[in-house]
């Protein structure tokens, strides 16, 4: 899933990526919406009730899927 700040100048850009062996539920998303809310780790504690989240594009999905699989993930 992709989070992204519809108030922000760039609305499109993604401010989280979380991936899922599965396709996400809702209750996937209502997951990590409390996850931002309450883990300063992410700092969007407070934007957190504004973000879109929603399923990456599937070109969005291939990029990290080639990010993981060339072993480049050190960033992520």
């Amino acid at each position: 899933m992709i989070v992204t700040n519809p108030t922000a100048k760039d609305s499109d850009e993604i401010i989280h990526f979380c991936g899922y062996w599965e396709r996400p539920t809702q209750k996937d998303v209502d997951h990590l919406r409390e996850e931002l809310k309450t883990d300063p780790e992410f700092g969007l504690q407070e934007i957190a009730d504004e973000v879109d989240i929603r399923l990456a594009p599937k070109d969005i999905l291939e990029t990290y899927q080639k990010i993981i699989s060339s072993g480049e993930n050190n960033n992520l």
